[in-house]
């Protein structure tokens, strides 16, 4: 019967109601501390109650206590490794949670920021060595990289980097056993297939930028030439990876692959995407053809200095649209600072000045633009 309730309220997504057959409104049910089974259950139930802010440190504080009377009470390896995973997805959960918009008032929250990160990476690392999930490779490989860009948390520029070398690391080996999945798995799990393809184009392009915010500055304003170390056949591996990323996001979001392909901008630019926005897409495209202009020997470098121009202004036209047609864009100018800085380094001035001229008047530039 119990087991029938559980079973009634996951599919129904009646959380509160739930809770209330089950009598565990308030406390773990007495019946339940011998069963690692039910106890996973219902902690995931409470997950799922805490949802609701007002809630929130009540059921947070619930499901922690039954994960952790589960983990006590298991003998069987598969419930035990249920368990780890419920637990490790409770922290993940939480720790995304204090980096999002989610709920104004997070003094209340029962377990700490800092708590969060270091014990959904303990556990994560163990379900990593053991047998991990698509999603778990995901989950750890995103929290790792969250970790990396918080700004709140004291950490030497040695941890930063190790954090995303790590997640990009651990963002590859979700896309790879994603890529061996059954078709029926690979259409359940596809999202998480693109955000991990997304995760391995970011991570891995901010590990290949090598410049100084100082070097660029000099390389900018005086037209100094950097005498760049040979880039590493590790490196050169990076930049095979990423494509091959850019690609699948661009196949699992229909969106076409060669900019000159494109007859209707407008339509591509008020469409929407499964995960991936298009304009982020783009933008990343441009920036991988940047920094293999900037990073690598080539024979003909007039190439990939058109197709960084060409994906920087692809991108920065869809965000321009969308903006004006009042379409949620991202808030961000990231791709105009990139087109700039392309044509400045490769002192561009007249094609500097056009694109400026075209942009100022519908982006709102601050002062330091």
């Amino acid at each position: 019967v119990i087991l029938d309730i559980m079973n009634q309220g996951l599919k129904m997504k009646e959380w509160q109601l739930c809770l209330q057959q089950l009598q565990a409104e308030n406390k773990i049910p007495t019946e339940y501390k011998n069963s690692p089974v039910l106890l996973n259950k219902l902690a995931f139930i409470y997950m799922h109650a805490a949802r609701s802010e007002e809630q929130h440190a009540k059921y947070i504080k619930l499901a922690h206590q039954t994960y952790a009377a589960a983990l006590q009470k298991t003998e069987n390896e598969k419930e035990n490794y249920n368990s780890i995973k419920g637990m490790a997805y409770l922290y993940y959960s939480e720790y995304i949670g204090y980096n999002s918009l989610l709920f104004s008032n997070k003094a209340s929250w029962p377990i700490s920021i800092e708590e969060c990160e270091r014990n959904a990476d303990i556990l994560y690392e163990k379900i990593r060595l053991h047998r991990p999930d698509v999603l778990d490779l995901y989950r750890y490989a995103h929290l790792l990289y969250m970790a990396s860009n918080n700004i709140h948390s004291i950490q030497s520029f040695g941890e930063i980097m190790e954090k995303r070398k790590k997640a990009y690391i651990i963002y590859l080996q979700a896309v790879e056993q994603y890529e061996h999945l059954q078709e029926k798995e690979k259409k359940r799990l596809q999202r998480i297939y693109i955000k991990s393809c997304y995760g391995v184009c970011r991570c891995g392009l901010g590990l290949i930028a090598k410049r100084s915010s100082l070097l660029n500055e000099l390389i900018l304003l005086f037209d100094f030439q950097p005498k760049e170390k040979e880039i590493s056949s590790f490196e050169m591996k990076k930049f095979s990876e990423i494509s091959h990323c850019l690609k699948c996001i661009l196949r699992e979001e229909c969106l076409p692959t060669d900019a000159g392909d494109i007859i209707d901008i407008q339509t591509l630019a008020n469409r929407e995407q499964i995960i991936a926005r298009s304009w982020d897409v783009y933008y990343m495209i441009g920036k991988f053809y940047d920094y293999s202009l900037q990073y690598t020997r080539c024979s003909d470098p007039h190439i990939l200095y058109e197709k960084a121009e060409k994906y920087y202004k692809l991108a920065c036209e869809i965000d321009c649209i969308r903006r004006q047609n009042k379409k949620m864009a991202s808030g961000f100018k990231h791709m105009y600072m990139g087109l700039f800085k392309l044509y400045l380094r490769n002192r561009q001035e007249e094609a500097f000045y056009k694109s400026w001229n075209t942009y100022y008047y519908i982006i709102d530039f601050d002062d330091s633009y």
